[in-house]
Formats: C-alpha cells, sequence, structure tokens
C-alpha cells in the first residue's frame, strides 16, 4: 500500500509508517513522484502547508493514502 506519510521529523515518519503497517496488516511504502521538501514546527505550519501536501499527495505522487502528524509545540526532533 503506497502511503504518504508527512511528520515532523523522520523518526516520527518511521513510527507512524511501521503503525500504519500494523493497523492495515501489511507493510506500507513511499509513493514515486518528487520529493516533498517539508518538515513542520507545530500546529500553525501544518494549517498554512495543507493544502500544497494535499495537492501534492492527489496529483505528483500515486499515493493510495496520506497520513500527517504533528503536535502543537514548538520543538523539533532532528535525526
Amino acid at each position: 500500500m503506497n502511503v504518504l506519510v508527512v511528520g515532523e521529523s523522520e523518526a516520527d515518519e518511521l513510527a507512524l509508517r511501521l503503525l500504519i503497517a500494523g493497523i492495515v496488516g501489511e507493510p506500507t511504502t513511499c509513493p514515486s513522484g518528487p520529493s516533498l521538501r517539508w518538515r513542520s514546527r507545530g500546529l500553525g505550519v501544518v494549517y498554512k502547508s495543507l493544502e500544497s501536501i494535499l495537492y501534492y499527495a492527489m496529483w505528483k505522487t500515486d499515493a493510495e493514502g496520506l497520513a500527517i502528524l504533528f503536535d502543537s509545540d514548538v520543538a523539533s526532533v532532528a535525526c
């Protein structure tokens, strides 16, 4: 299953991808398409970027699903 996972860090994206795979019962793969260079720093940035993320997921990839993970604090985790 092709799932576009967008998060504040690569660690967040990996954790969410594993959670989705556990729920769905099959491994998830990254959709093909151009790279999405996006890292949020909290809820406000997600709201501002949501339209472009949705456009990217719909028209620029072959994703079957979209998962966005963020929290409401301003701290970000660097990997």
